[in-house]
C-alpha cells in the first residue's frame, strides 16, 4: 500500500516538517480515500475488462485488430460518457435503452449481451475474473489479467485463486532468499511473508477527508510539488482508469491540472516484471524527475522599469 503512504506522507511531512517535497510518484494507485459511488466504480472498471478481453482474443476482429491503447481509450470515453450516465438512470432506462447498452458492454468486455443484462449492466471485476474465459474452463488474474487459472469447477461466480499471485509468490520467495542469503551474507530461521496483513490502519491519524486530502492539502501550499501516476492496462486491483477518476478530483476545479502525468503501461500491478515495460517505466521516471526540479527554477520577472529580474 505504497500509493497510500506516499500520498499521506507528502502532506504529513509538509505540515509536521515543513518539508517540501518536489515530486511524487505513485506506482498502481489505491483510491486515496476518494469517495465515488457504486455505478462509477463499474465504469470505471470497464477500460481494463476491455484491456483484458483484448489480451484473451475474445473482443469483435475489428477491436483485435487495432493497438490496445487505441481500444482501451475507446473504452474509456463510452464508460465516463454514455455508460455511467446510463447507470445514473437506474429503472428510468426504456427497454431499448437497456438493450443497446448491453450490446455495446458486450462489444467491449467480450461477455454476452444475455450475461450482462442479467447482471443489470453492472459487471463486478470479480465477476468477470470467472465469466470471461468460463468457456475454456478458465479464470483470468486480479494483479494481472494476462494470467489463467483452473478452478475446482467452471460454476461459481468468483475464481478459487488469484493466478497471477500464485505465479509470482514462489519467484519472489526465492530471490529474497537468495539475496538475504548470498548477497548480504544473512542467516535467519525467520519467515519472509511475501504478502500478510496489513492492517490495523491507523485511520485516527488520517483526518477529515484521507490521504487524498493531504496529498491535495501538500500540494495547495506547495504550488512546485508535482505527481506522476503509473500503473498498468491488466491491473485489476487498482484500475488505471480509476486511479485518473481519483487524481481528477483531489481538486475539480482543476488548478492542479498541469501538475500531473500519468504513464500507462501493457502491463500488470507489477509493472515493472516485463523488461520492455521496465524500460519505458523508467524513462517516465527520470523524465519525471527533471520536469520536478525544474518547476523550482525561478521564473523571470518584470520589474517596473521594463527590466528583468530573478
Amino acid at each position: 500500500y505504497g500509493t497510500t503512504r506516499a500520498a499521506g506522507l507528502a502532506g504529513y511531512l509538509l505540515t509536521h516538517d515543513q518539508m517540501y517535497l518536489n515530486g511524487v510518484v505513485l506506482v498502481s494507485m489505491t483510491g486515496l480515500d476518494v469517495e465515488r459511488g457504486d455505478d462509477v466504480a463499474y465504469a470505471t472498471a470497464l477500460p481494463h475488462l476491455t484491456a483484458t478481453a483484448w489480451y484473451h482474443h475474445k473482443l469483435a476482429p475489428e477491436l483485435q485488430a487495432r493497438p490496445l491503447e487505441e481500444v482501451v481509450a475507446e473504452a474509456q470515453k463510452f464508460a465516463m460518457d454514455d455508460y455511467v450516465r446510463a447507470l445514473m438512470r437506474g429503472d428510468q432506462l426504456t427497454d431499448a435503452e437497456r438493450a443497446d447498452l448491453a450490446r455495446r458492454l458486450a462489444r467491449y468486455t467480450g461477455l454476452s449481451e444475455a450475461y450482462i443484462r442479467s447482471a443489470n449492466l453492472r459487471v463486478s471485476v470479480a465477476r468477470f475474473r470467472k465469466e470471461l474465459l468460463r468457456d475454456q474452463r478458465l479464470t483470468v488474474g486480479r494483479l494481472d489479467s494476462r494470467y489463467a487459472g483452473v478452478d475446482r469447477d467452471a460454476a461459481g461466480e468468483s475464481y478459487d485463486y488469484d493466478p497471477a499471485m500464485a505465479s509470482w509468490n514462489g519467484p519472489f520467495r526465492e530471490a529474497v532468499d537468495q539475496y538475504m542469503r548470498n548477497e548480504l551474507g544473512y542467516e535467519t530461521d525467520l519467515e519472509y511473508k511475501i504478502w500478510g496483513d496489513v492492517r490495523p490502519w491507523k485511520r485516527d491519524q488520517v483526518g477529515r477527508g484521507g490521504v487524498g486530502e493531504m496529498l491535495r492539502d501538500a500540494m495547495a501550499q506547495n504550488p512546485y510539488m508535482r505527481v506522476l501516476i503509473q500503473g498498468g492496462y491488466y491491473d485489476g486491483a487498482t484500475t488505471f482508469s480509476d486511479a485518473e477518476y481519483t487524481i481528477h478530483h483531489l481538486q475539480p476545479g482543476g488548478e492542479f491540472r498541469d501538475r500531473f502525468r500519468f504513464r500507462f503501461y501493457p502491463s500488470g500491478h507489477m509493472i515493472y516484471l516485463r523488461r520492455e515495460t521496465l524500460a519505458r517505466a523508467k524513462q517516465d521516471l527520470v523524465d519525471f524527475i527533471k520536469w520536478a526540479l525544474e518547476a523550482r527554477r525561478p521564473a523571470p520577472s518584470v520589474t517596473a522599469a521594463g527590466g528583468t529580474q530573478r
